[in-house]
């Protein structure tokens, strides 16, 4: 039996990037299996509501994008399976497949192999970093479309409610829960976080706090 799947989307002032994002994902999704969690002011979930699709207007103590994602996930309780997506982030069209694969084969979550729309190639080498990173370690971004196993995402707790590296937290925790498994034909991310500095300084920075992160964890 296929699970019920829910896409959740945390916005904040994203209404761009959701214009592109939803005619594509509507491609293969329908309305009722995506959640919108809008925590901004410049009209994304009407955008979405327009389209067909639920949204969860965030109070302004909930902004936050693990505040916005647990929110969502609460307000999905049907779901067997949850899938946390970046308004800039594009799935494949085998998404379906390769999750409803997972999920049959006991996998308690993971994510998505990633790509960047850029064609800097530093940002395809880290890509490719990336991957050896979360095949051997089980270590993921928010970008990298993050799923889990409802019952598992409720032992955990959700996603800790903190500023930075939620995702990158959840997923340690995540490993620690069962098998987990990066999947594959990758999602497109926008590369727009590196445009204003360039690759190379914000993947530097990036690795600095990653380090600094897992230095007060460990």
């Amino acid at each position: 039996m296929s699970p019920t799947l829910r896409i959740i989307i945390p916005v904040y002032r994203d209404q761009p990037a959701l214009s592109r994002l939803l005619p594509r994902l509507l491609e293969h999704w329908s309305p009722e299996e995506v959640l919108v969690v809008d925590a901004g002011d410049d009209g994304a979930a009407d955008l979405a509501e327009s389209m067909g699709i639920r949204t969860l207007r965030t109070p302004a103590d909930r902004k936050g994008r693990a505040r916005q994602m647990n929110d969502g996930a609460r307000a999905v309780p049907e779901a067997d399976l949850l899938l946390f997506l970046h308004a800039d982030t594009f799935l494949p069209s085998a998404a379906r497949e390769q999750l409803e694969t997972a999920y049959g084969d006991g996998v308690v979550g993971g994510a998505f192999s990633r790509r960047f729309d850029h064609p800097s190639l530093l940002l395809k080498c880290t890509c490719r970093i990336a991957d050896l990173r979360s095949k051997s370690l089980g270590w993921y971004y928010g970008d990298q479309a993050i799923y889990v196993r409802r019952d598992i995402f409720e032992t955990l707790g959700g996603f800790p409610e903190q500023a930075l590296f939620e995702d990158f937290d959840f997923s340690r925790k995540l490993k620690r829960q069962g098998k987990v498994r990066l999947l594959k034909p990758p999602v497109i991310s926008h590369a727009r976080r590196f445009e204003a500095e360039g690759p190379w300084i914000r993947s530097w920075k990036d690795a600095a706090l990653t380090l600094r992160h897992l230095c007060k964890r460990n």
